[in-house]
């Protein structure tokens, strides 16, 4: 958190978080309107969980769930348009670009629990979720499932997994592109 340069921190807040707040502003009114759509909102496990020497993109993500949450509310009881359907997912680790300097642990077992995950699989869970017309939270894989979960856990039994998976460290490596 004390390498983060300010504005580091403003650049993760601004994509992460208020890039969907003012898509919003600005897609919102015409659903309404029109009392039809779906929002789907791109967070993380992340959000859920911290993990050391991502502060900044764990807590935009985190603000994101909250947005999801309260906008469903909104939708629902102020603006009276239950059909506009929101989708929020909270996707595990994604091979992509932005965390290729990531250290991940390579050990059998920690793969076959906590596995990555293709941009794919994600983009596939997004389109049928389109398509059903449901309001859903997505968790991929199955450990983003339990997520919700670890705050209930003593502080022990989550540092445990914290080092059995290699979240203590997976940053240690990582540049920003």
């Amino acid at each position: 958190m004390l390498d983060l340069d300010p504005e580091d921190v403003k650049q993760t807040f601004n994509v992460n978080t208020l890039a969907s707040f003012w898509t919003l502003k600005a897609f919102l009114p015409g659903m309404i309107k029109e009392k039809k759509g779906h929002i789907v909102t791109m967070s993380s496990v992340l959000g859920m969980l911290g993990i050391p020497q991502l502060s900044d993109y764990c807590a935009s993500k985190a603000a994101l769930i909250s947005l999801h949450e309260t906008l469903r509310y909104e939708l629902d009881a102020r603006y009276k348009c239950p059909e506009i359907r929101t989708t929020l997912l909270l996707p595990g680790f994604m091979q992509t670009s932005m965390f290729s300097t990531v250290t991940y642990p390579t050990s059998p077992l920690c793969r076959f629990f906590f596995p990555s995950l293709q941009p794919l699989e994600v983009v596939k869970k997004i389109i049928a979720s389109l398509d059903n017309r449901h309001s859903e939270t997505i968790h991929l894989p199955f450990y983003a499932t339990l997520s919700p979960l670890s705050p209930l856990a003593p502080s022990f039994v989550r540092d445990l997994m914290q080092w059995i998976v290699g979240a203590d460290h997976s940053m240690r490596h990582f540049k920003h592109e």
